[in-house]
């Protein structure tokens, strides 16, 4: 169980869960929480922006490359995400944020946000900083897609030999 005084938490979610998420966040926050939710994607980044949160918390038990913690990242928030699936390529630890292990204790939990919440107001910034820097140089399109479409352009080779051109 996490209780930060003075720290407003948002939940999202789909209109199932809002029951649950407002009892637990009632019970946890009172009134430091907001219930948004399902938020429309256009207007995440507006949102974002009006929170100004301090950190971005994914812990789920098992992802593939979460477009959450990327639009997170593309807004400078710094992170604090469970180590499963491809979190590690976005969350590179005590960098852009920390990651838990799978099986993380509140304790690490705990540990991980306080030093989000309580640190120096500069140590805080280059961590939204490199947020930012991760996601520019690995997941804005800008870069990326031409990036990918040069290396498709590239004649595929095995260990140092094109490969054989099938199928002609």
């Amino acid at each position: 169980l996490l209780h930060l005084a003075e720290v407003p938490a948002t939940v999202g979610g789909v209109a199932e869960q809002a029951g649950a998420h407002q009892h637990a966040a009632q019970r946890l926050l009172g009134d430091q929480a907001d219930l948004a939710g399902y938020v429309p994607n256009g207007e995440l980044p507006e949102r974002y922006r009006q929170l100004q949160p301090t950190a971005f918390v994914n812990v789920s038990s098992s992802e593939g490359v979460p477009v959450s913690i990327m639009e997170a990242i593309a807004l400078g928030i710094p992170v604090v995400a469970t180590d499963v699936g491809g979190v590690g390529e976005i969350v590179h630890d005590g960098v852009n944020g920390f990651l838990l292990s799978a099986e993380f204790t509140d304790e690490q939990a705990t540990t991980a946000l306080t030093t989000l919440v309580g640190a120096e107001p500069e140590q805080y910034q280059q961590w939204c900083a490199n947020a930012r820097q991760v996601w520019e140089q690995s997941f804005n399109e800008a870069v990326v897609y031409p990036a990918f479409a040069q290396e498709l352009q590239r004649p595929a080779t095995t260990s140092g030999r094109p490969l054989p051109n099938v199928g002609a």
